[in-house]
């Protein structure tokens, strides 16, 4: 009676809409102005523009917060710059808020330290440090500077151009300290161990935007175009374009920055931290995008126009490292193509994630059937074309969730197989929600009728099903109502071909079941994380992701032939990554 069609608390969207007193019709109204606003930014034939802020009509002065506290208030601060920069006679800003006077200040001549700080920095980034090490610090506390007068003279000249960051950069670079060798010295090296005296140039890695943008040139791909709206250069097809056009997601940094020690874009850090971990090597041997550069190589017309392997290699380094390959290189590059040739390529593997549904056994906690979903949008996989269907109702799985069917009996489950021996940790969260209408209609409705609907909007059951030869073991349950319920496991040992189903059914009401569930599988500890392949002494992955490994059925990578591998090797050679 109270989930049925007739049923009292059994609404339509149409007699939710009448109830809504024409709120809906606002909200719509409003939505289209978002468009039309977001459309006047994002169209390609849009101008460009800068953001600005505009000053408030009546500025006032605020007063010191005592440690911090807003209830503990202070005389109050006058708008006015630091004393400690410009002298006991400094006076109060008067234009307006005191922006444009701030900024003028900070660039003035007479301000001591903004020309020096800038100046290190771009130092810093020529020659792995900063005259002042201390990067963000110059005072008391810091370092004092290795070439002090040489700091000053910059400033002075940085100053005299005009603040110009291009007259800086071609100063620095025409000079014969940035063009010296990283070759070493004995001579100097017994004087000047840690080369704080630049007798040489340090060798330093590349960060990740220089690096990415260098693989692109070589390979002849690299998009020049200026301006233009960011792209998504982490997802296929991997636009060419340069990385100072990458889309960054403050709050969800993809994990292709994070592995190459991009900094947080939620904070200001004044230097870039370096590390080397195995997560670099895996993805760039791994890396779909490093494969196609791989194949961009060898598949051009001079490229192929070269009969002999000698000629052929010798193109490669002309174009990869803009240099001829010594003799002994030479020989390397001859003895890898004949050992290449001879072995055949590896099947490529198949997914370790399965998309289907089935009746989870909640007593037993066993799934006694999985039934694979058939058919792809696009997006996501369904029971069928259509959406509902008649038998699978709304029944759907995509990257990060999905819909569960109608019936506790038509489970969404998301399967991960294991591919060898080994121990994993699982992580991740269930989460339940209504989609955005729904949503925006629940939320305005009189308290009798949420409470109502409430009953009807009942969330969903998790479960984490372990199925070894021994038997299936479940290793979490839980529900998740509008909300989200942590979903995790320690410790769980698999062996190859054992399977990790990740299971979402409806309860009572199978309505508004929407879900986020994208758990994250990971070998546990670091030594485990870290061993080679025991057959072949490769490398092997170490993570799954749900939502990054989520692909459509079609989407296997070809294999690599030889002259491709080859390629790819001098992609991911030290002299490309680091700078000499």
């Amino acid at each position: 009676v109270l989930y049925g069609p007739s049923s009292p608390s059994w609404f339509s969207y149409a007699q939710l809409a009448r109830l809504d007193n024409n709120r809906i019709g606002d909200r719509e109204g409003r939505d289209f102005d978002e468009k039309i606003d977001n459309l006047i930014v994002t169209h390609p034939g849009s101008p460009p523009r800068a953001m600005s802020m505009v000053d408030i009509p009546r500025p006032s002065n605020q007063r010191v917060m005592i440690k911090g506290s807003r209830t503990n208030l202070g005389p109050e601060a006058p708008r006015q710059f630091l004393e400690i920069l410009s002298g006991p006679d400094r006076q109060p800003f008067k234009d307006g808020s005191g922006r444009l006077e701030l900024a003028k200040a900070i660039a003035s001549k007479d301000n001591p330290l903004t020309a020096r700080v800038m100046v290190n920095r771009i130092w810093m980034n020529h020659f792995g440090a900063g005259i002042v090490r201390n990067m963000s610090d110059f005072g008391m506390r810091s370092e004092d500077p290795t070439h002090p007068e040489l700091l000053d003279w910059l400033a002075a000249s940085f100053m005299e151009n005009g603040w110009s960051l291009k007259k800086l950069h071609k100063l620095i670079m025409l000079s014969n300290t940035y063009q010296q060798s990283s070759e070493d010295n004995p001579r100097y090296g017994s004087v000047d161990p840690s080369n704080s005296y630049l007798y040489k140039t340090n060798r330093r890695r590349l960060d990740f935007e220089s690096f990415r943008d260098s693989l692109l040139f070589v390979s002849g791909q690299l998009d020049m175009t200026m301006g233009g709206q960011p792209v998504e250069i982490t997802r296929a097809p991997f636009p060419p374009r340069r990385s100072v056009y990458a889309f960054i997601d403050r709050r969800n940094l993809p994990e292709m920055f994070r592995t190459f020690d991009m900094a947080s874009p939620d904070s200001t850090v004044s230097q870039r931290f370096t590390s080397t971990v195995p997560q670099q090597a895996l993805f760039m041997l791994n890396s779909p995008m490093i494969a196609s550069l791989a194949r961009g190589l060898v598949e051009k017309k001079e490229f192929k126009d070269f009969r002999s392997d000698q000629q052929r290699i010798a193109s490669l380094y002309a174009s990869i490292y803009q240099r001829s390959p010594e003799p002994i290189e030479m020989k390397l590059g001859i003895r890898f193509l004949e050992e290449e040739s001879g072995e055949k390529s590896e099947p490529v593997p198949e997914s370790q994630w399965k998309y289907g549904y089935g009746n989870y056994d909640e007593v037993g906690k066993k799934l006694p059937r999985f039934y694979v979903l058939q058919h792809y949008t696009g997006k996501a996989w369904q029971g069928s074309g259509r959406l509902p269907d008649s038998q699978y109702g709304n029944l759907q799985m995509d990257a990060k969730g999905g819909h569960p069917g109608p019936l506790p009996q038509i489970a969404a489950v998301r399967r991960w197989i294991a591919p060898r021996d080994m121990t994993v940790n699982i992580e991740g969260g269930l989460d339940h929600y209504i989609d955005e209408k729904a949503k925006a209609i629940f939320d305005k409705l009189p308290k009798a009728q949420r409470d109502a609907l409430d009953k009807v909007y009942d969330g969903v059951s998790g479960f984490m099903l372990h199925t070894a030869s021994g038997g299936p073991k479940e290793l979490w349950r839980g529900n998740a109502k509008r909300g989200r319920a942590a979903a995790a496991a320690a410790n769980v040992i698999v062996k190859k071909g054992d399977t990790i189903d990740f299971i979402v059914h409806c309860l009572k009401g199978p309505h508004q079941d929407f879900f986020n569930w994208a758990p994250v599988v990971k070998v546990a500890g670091m030594m485990e994380a870290m061993a080679p392949d025991p057959k072949t002494g490769s490398m092997v992955m170490n993570e799954w992701k749900a939502a990054d490994d989520f692909a459509p059925p079609s989407s296997k990578p070809k294999p690599l032939n030889v002259w491709e591998k080859y390629a790819q090797a001098l992609l991911l050679s030290n002299e490309m990554t680091y700078v000499d």
